[in-house]
């Protein structure tokens, strides 16, 4: 029995040392990384994690405003049955997500002047900018000519938005799409 235990314990710590064959090593910046962030990132009680497209983001009065249109960012047999209903394609859906934006309005939420904002550099890995920059980068200036993947003013991205009045925006962050 004992030396079972020991056999056991010694092929665990083995396994747990080598990869599975079917893993494959994150290359960094990859889609699978895990350098990436996490989107969307998780919300507290009463916060909202939407996704969409950013139309502006401008300081007024003291105040940052971003002007955002929401969409729906559908995987699975919903991004599937989307498609066909608006295509009529059927079967998977290309890089496994399919967006859907029924209108095109944009509403206006404070941002908080805290806010955290992320965008992706060519490796695809996050880059943290502040809102100065941000809107800069999303009016297509790259004032600290970083390397940045695709453009930015074109990308999709997530925000995390308050739970307490006035519900200001608290993090901004791009969406990866190939």
């Amino acid at each position: 029995m004992k030396k079972t235990m020991v056999a056991l314990l010694a092929l665990a710590s083995v396994c747990a040392a080598t990869p599975a064959a079917s893993q494959r090593p994150h290359a960094r910046g990859s889609p699978d990384s895990p350098s990436l962030l996490r989107l969307p990132r998780a919300t507290r009680a009463g916060e909202q994690a939407l996704w969409g497209h950013i139309r502006s983001l401008t300081r007024a009065g003291g105040r940052w405003r971003l002007r955002f249109d929401p969409g729906l960012l559908l995987f699975g047999t919903a991004a599937e049955q989307a498609q066909y209903e608006d295509t009529g394609l059927h079967g998977p859906v290309a890089n496994d997500s399919y967006e859907v934006e029924e209108s095109h309005r944009a509403y206006t939420y404070t941002v908080s002047p805290r806010a955290v904002a992320t965008v992706l550099a060519r490796s695809l890995a996050p880059l943290r900018v502040g809102l100065p920059e941000l809107a800069q980068i999303l009016r297509g200036a790259n004032p600290r000519r970083r390397p940045l993947f695709g453009d930015p003013r074109r990308a999709s991205y997530w925000i995390t938005v308050g739970a307490a009045y006035p519900n200001p925006v608290l993090t901004i962050d791009e969406q990866y799409r190939p």
